[in-house]
């Protein structure tokens, strides 16, 4: 399977695109207002999607500690990633700690 790529917007984005002689191998998504440049497009109809899940998925593990939960989140970021963890661990009474048992 390919890997996700990193989306850019805006100036940085397509300033990059014009260094460079072709979008087939971009690591990258670059999109102007509401077009993807690469060539192709998305790898993924759903590449958008899988992009905010990994990044939601990789904040949470900056906890420190595996979390074991449900988390439901609508559009949000690193910033709002972030500040939910911040939110969950300032309140003692939202989360407590386990053990975690080895499996046989």
């Amino acid at each position: 399977a390919r890997e996700l790529r990193h989306v850019r917007r805006g100036h940085d984005g397509i300033a990059r695109v014009r260094q460079r002689l072709s979008l087939h191998d971009l690591s990258e998504v670059v999109i102007d207002e509401d077009r993807v440049l690469n060539e192709g497009g998305l790898r993924f109809t759903d590449e958008f999607v899988r992009h905010k899940i990994l990044d939601c998925v990789g904040d949470l593990y900056l906890a420190g500690a595996p979390i074991i939960g449900d988390i439901t989140a609508l559009r949000s970021g690193h910033m709002a990633n972030n500040q939910a963890l911040h939110a969950l661990f300032a309140d003692p009474s939202a989360y407590r700690m386990a053990e975690m048992r080895a499996s046989a």
